[in-house]
């Protein structure tokens, strides 16, 4: 009996880290698919699709092995069988890139021919996976019958060993993807990661093989044991199937598979849901992953030994199926509508990484432990059920996994497809679980009637249920009903100061309200694979209206604030192109980028968005935009960029690519040098591409490896700051363009970009935008911050697909903001060519120069100190610049009058016009207080302290009991007594 207990202690341990290997393997293959396919939803989706069900699959006829010829050759046999599998998924692990390689060019030719026909091009997608994808998840899927019927001598332990392998399989998987994504990818990367996998599973086959042979006495005395109760010739059946279990028997099967549906189909919404509180990354991903496995391990194990023992395994079932739904919605209310635990783990754990996401990610164990818990439950229940019925080990271990994972694609697949574009997360939840309450109730209310269970119901039992299925279906009208406008424009990057106070129970809680900001309303709402994507309008303190589009939490591109980048990033590798016909624009965001491209004489323009959301949204910026949707030039193509570049073949003069946030989980692919060397194939020759970064929420260690990995395809790249502020910047963050060049000429000489700066024609090109005025295409020549990229970043690492470091690196700083040091460190050391250098000292020197740039930065509200020197300039020269500030002080909250200050006359004509937009807007404004204390400001400014205590004063009535109060109240005292007359 010892030995006997040693070889299912060794057959659990070896199932263990075959479940660490699965999920290491998926994750990876996940990886593989989006190398050469793209990441959409879709390639991604499908990866889980033909993992599950070539679990189930292979379980089907692992089942079906095990008790046949396995079974008949005894437990040396079943061990040395399930020791093959797992070698067998090693190996067809390695062929997995090399089969998606062989694919490409059949792939290609469906994106070019079929890309419009999404089924079509899809369709192919699916097969070239398939055949990469199911033959080793086929493999692994033979596992689990061959060891239940290893270790379950008979039916007794069928559900004990069913959902303890279960269990501790489940366990691996859950600490395979925290060991995969925590650990191994990020320090070691892909290819160590796939040998840890291959090594692994080769290790579990080894042993199970000299355990197999070293243990052949044992083997020997103990066969009859493991068959003793089968009849001859019946292959692991031990007696027949009792008729009347055949309703319930079926009736298990199917609760079953919509227990894997719903499962599943709660796992992708929550796991869309927590993207907007945890944090938008690949760790958060992987911690959720790991807890919603978790908590299906215990349940598994917890009623593996539940269902040996109880009497009634059908009433159990309906009541897991019934608690589960309500478990489910409380769940889903908690996790939506409480921003302000993730809020107080960022503030308080800010520069401890590690802490911060263990402490999100017990509370995320926490939350989903009950629902997944009884999830994990219903396997071993209805197995055994289902045993009674088949009575043979293997084949119901089969069956059992085979409609689970049947239930858990559909339910994958209709949760991303169907609920979350149709219904949304609210909605999709409420759905299912109303669907789950129904089903439970109507087979508790069935029994003795529409079927016939095993054993009499117990009354109380079965009241219990109806009350639970009926309080769910009450409940619905409540829950989930979350706080919107804090998700839509709160982020785990965005938190709010007040949260660091609380007590973690009061966190948890979550009694209390976030602060959001200004009042506005939404514009546009739209809820699917990518989050939330929402249009949000506010009103300035003058009544100007401002719109702003969000990305799952984040502002990512507005009608003003942003402005200077989005127009920049069209207007700089446009300018420098000699000819652009062929462009291409990833991301849509605003349509402003896109739009402001149109202004040059382009042929073809390709924007590519991977959120169908956005592009709706998109609409709402139609002022702004240059009507960019509605032009016959303009294509867009819903598809993942890296995609189009690997499978279209189109060739392009220009290549903007505009997304940022590399934190986010996907969008670092978009910044490797397989990306870039993509892109860059794709150039025609002379071809320009910029690439957007930003040094917020970055460190000069991560600015450096995306600069660095740039500079390692385009070598003759330059750094663009996108301020309209030429000064050196050491105290504040700022967004730049990485620009890079094709060579023109076959030996790769890049010859000059610069000189079409000179070029007449720009200047009538550039004059059609209603975003920005730029005068004169030469002052673009002042935002060249550096020509000496790899002196400027260094050596060091690059960010590859084989080592992701950017994706792993970037979230760890989201809460260290470095922007100064990178401000510092770009001024110390960047350096500009003597060509350039000369440039920009001659329009600096020359007064219509720099008139012409102090107008673009005006026109995009961005003045700064000594932009223009009024003493040098012709008097027209001064009365066209003073008209432009006018325009600006008429439409704008001036934050610092210090850019005329030089100018007296100037400065008055400025003070007047600001205290005439702040006079017609104060009867009607939400916002009396920060009228009132700009008000302040232009009379300081001016030198009218008297003026200026009535509005400080004035301010403080109108906020009474805020701390802008205190701040005016604590001016006027000290204005009051600064300028009062010596007595």
């Amino acid at each position: 009996m010892k030995i006997r207990n040693r070889m299912i202690l060794l057959a659990y341990s070896c199932f263990f880290l075959s479940g660490a290997t699965g999920l290491l393997f998926e994750m990876l293959w996940t990886r593989q698919l989006t190398r050469e396919m793209g990441g959409a939803a879709f390639a991604v989706s499908v990866v889980l699709t033909l993992f599950m069900a070539g679990l189930g699959l292979g379980a089907l006829a692992g089942g079906r092995l095990a008790d046949g010829r396995l079974s008949a050759g005894g437990g040396r046999r079943l061990l040395l069988a399930y020791g093959a599998a797992e070698a067998t998924a090693a190996l067809l692990s390695l062929l997995v890139p090399v089969w998606l390689r062989v694919w490409h060019t059949p792939l290609a030719w469906a994106y070019v021919h079929y890309q419009g026909g999404f089924f079509l091009f899809q369709s192919a997608v699916l097969a070239a996976s398939l055949t990469a994808l199911l033959p080793p998840a086929f493999a692994m899927g033979l596992s689990l019958p061959i060891l239940t019927r290893f270790c379950a001598a008979d039916q007794r332990g069928l559900g004990r060993h069913f959902g303890g392998l279960y269990a501790v399989n489940s366990l691996g998987a859950a600490l395979g993807a925290l060991w995969a994504g925590f650990f191994l990818i990020p320090d070691f990367g892909l290819p160590v990661t796939v040998g840890v996998g291959v090594g692994l599973n080769f290790f579990i086959a080894a042993v199970c093989s000299l355990a197999a042979w070293r243990s052949g006495s044992y083997f020997s005395a103990v066969e009859g044991e493991m068959i003793s109760r089968a009849k001859p010739g019946s292959r692991g059946r031990v007696a027949a199937p009792d008729p009347h279990l055949r309703s319930s028997a079926f009736l298990a099967l199917g609760l079953l598979a919509f227990s894997g549906f719903c499962a599943l189909a709660y796992e992708v919404l929550w796991t869309k849901l927590l993207t907007l509180t945890f944090g938008p990354t690949t760790y958060a991903f992987t911690a959720v992953l790991a807890a919603f496995i978790a908590g299906l391990a215990a349940g598994g194990g917890v009623f593996g030994r539940v269902a040996d023992r109880t009497r009634s395994p059908l009433l159990w079932l309906i009541g897991v199926q019934a608690a589960a739904a309500l478990a489910a919605l409380a769940a889903s209310q908690r996790m939506g509508s409480n921003l302000v635990f993730f809020q107080k783990a960022n503030l308080l754990y800010f520069d401890r990484f590690a802490m911060q996401m263990a402490v999100k990610s017990l509370y995320v164990l926490i939350v989903l432990f009950v629902p997944t818990f009884l999830f994990g439950a219903t396997l071993p229940l209805a197995a055994k059920l289902w045993g009674r019925y088949r009575q043979a080990l293997g084949a119901t271990a089969g069956d059992s996994y085979l409609w689970n994972t049947a239930g858990a694609v559909a339910g994958s697949w209709c949760a991303g497809f169907i609920l979350l574009p149709v219904l949304g997360k609210e909605n999709s939840l409420k759905l299912l679980a109303v669907a789950q309450a129904t089903v439970a109730l109507a087979a508790s209310l069935g029994m003795g009637s529409w079927f016939q269970p095993p054993t009499p119901p117990r009354r109380g039992m079965r009241i219990f249920i109806v009350s639970i299925a009926a309080f769910t279906l009450a409940l619905v009208f409540v829950w989930p009903r979350w706080p919107r406008e804090a998700l839509i424009r709160v982020n785990s990057a965005n938190a709010d100061p007040r949260m660091a106070s609380l007590s973690w129970l009061d966190a948890f809680r979550g009694n209390i309200s976030l602060q959001v900001g200004a009042p506005g309303s939404i514009e546009y709402f739209g809820d699917g694979l990518e989050g939330f994507t929402a249009v949000w309008k506010m009103a300035d303190i003058i009544g100007i209206d401002q719109f702003s589009l969000y990305l799952s939490g984040k502002a990512d591109a507005s009608s003003r604030g942003d402005m200077f980048t989005q127009t920049l990033l069209a207007h700089f590798p446009m300018a420098v192109h000699p000819d652009p016909k062929d462009v291409m624009v990833l991301g849509l965001a605003s349509g402003i980028t896109a739009g402001e491209v149109l202004h040059y004489p382009v042929r073809h323009l390709d924007v590519l968005e991977i959120n169908p959301k956005v592009v709706k949204a998109a609409r709402l910026f139609a002022p702004w935009n240059n009507g960019v949707l509605d032009d016959p030039r303009v294509r867009v193509i819903v598809q993942d960029a890296k995609a189009h570049l690997l499978l279209s073949g189109r060739r392009y003069d220009v290549i903007i690519s505009e997304p940022s946030n590399p934190w986010m989980a996907g969008l670092a692919e978009l910044f490797t040098r397989e990306f870039y060397a993509r892109a860059k194939t794709s150039l025609n020759p002379g071809g320009v591409m910029a690439q957007f970064i930003h040094s917020y929420k970055m460190d000069w260690e991560t600015f450096c490896l995306v600069g660095r990995t740039f500079h390692a395809v385009f070598p003759d790249g330059i750094l663009v700051r996108t301020m309209p502020d030429d000064r050196p910047v050491s105290e504040t963050a700022s967004d730049y363009l990485l620009v890079g060049f094709n060579p023109p000429t076959a030996d790769g000489a890049a010859g000059t970009p610069w000189s079409i700066l000179d070029s007449p024609e720009r200047r009538a090109q550039m004059s059609g935008s209603r975003n920005v005025e730029i005068p004169d295409p030469r002052i673009l020549y002042r935002l060249v911050t550096a020509e000496n990229l790899g002196e400027l970043f260094g050596e060091g690492p690059l960010h590859t697909v084989d080592h992701p470091r950017l994706e792993f690196q970037a979230p760890r700083l989201m809460f260290l903001d470095d922007g100064k040091r990178i401000e510092t460190e770009i001024a110390h050391l960047s350096r500009l060519s003597p060509r350039t250098q000369a440039e920009v000292a001659v329009q600096k020197a020359d007064p219509g120069m720099r008139l012409a740039f102090a107008a673009y930065a005006l026109s995009l509200y961005r003045p700064f100190p000594g932009m223009a020197d009024l003493k040098v300039a012709t008097p027209e020269q001064r009365e066209a610049y003073a008209k432009r500030a006018e325009r600006y002080c008429s439409n704008e909250v001036v934050p610092d009058f210090e850019p005329f200050v030089d100018d007296p006359e100037l400065l008055r004509r400025c003070s007047v016009d600001q205290m005439a937009i702040l006079n017609r807007a104060l009867p009607n404004s939400p916002f009396p207080a920060e009228i009132y204390l700009q008000m302040a400001t232009v009379c300081m400014v001016n030198n009218v302290p008297q003026n200026a205590v009535k509005f400080f004063r004035a301010a403080a009535e109108a906020a009474p009991g805020t701390p802008m109060a205190d701040y005016a109240l604590e001016q006027a005292v000290r204005i009051s007594a600064e300028f009062q007359p010596p007595r």
